[in-house]
């Protein structure tokens, strides 16, 4: 379905808006390292708007995402290469899913374990590793923490994508 162009951009400011409010919140969490955090709910959100709207939002996402890391006390080619890692999980995410025949309401098995294997446990590892590699060119991080701070973003994102992307059960269902 093709949306008029305003509406398109107006949704793609949209999408930059939430993931942007989304990441303050999350970097207010901030756990290893001033943009690593246990859980990121800007990569669940990214998943969530990407199935719903489709890929043409992606700029959304690359925005919010360069603003947040942008304005987090790092330097602009950091926050350009974290951010290029969170787009491309979500898109990774989506497009995986999408290939997998994923229903997102979630009432089959094969939706759930994809779910969980495709946009909790792989997709992650993109933006874990594109963002240290980032805080790590950048000098923000010394290379001797690449580890650890790997291993906690990774779980955020994997959290933040199952905390936020995850539906919930209609109310009266339980």
């Amino acid at each position: 379905m093709r949306r008029p162009p305003l509406r398109k951009a107006a949704l793609v400011l949209a999408v930059a808006a939430v993931y942007f409010a989304a990441a303050k919140v999350g970097l207010s969490m901030a756990f290893a390292a001033e943009q690593v955090t246990l859980v990121w709910p800007p990569s669940g959100i990214a998943l969530a708007c990407l199935l719903r709207f489709g890929f043409g939002v992606w700029p959304g996402v690359a925005l919010g995402a360069f603003v947040a890391n942008a304005t987090a006390n790092e330097p602009l080619p950091t926050a350009f290469g974290i951010a290029i890692g969170n787009t491309l999980e979500g898109l990774l995410g989506a497009w995986l899913l999408g290939r997998a025949g994923f229903n997102p309401r979630l009432e089959r098995l094969n939706d759930v374990l994809g779910l969980i294997a495709v946009a909790v446990v792989l997709s992650p590892i993109v933006a874990a590793t594109l963002g240290v590699v980032s805080l790590g060119l950048g000098g923000v991080e010394p290379w001797s923490r690449a580890d650890l701070l790997w291993r906690v973003w990774w779980m955020g994102d994997a959290m933040g994508i199952l905390i936020v992307a995850a539906p919930r059960p209609p109310r009266g269902n339980m």
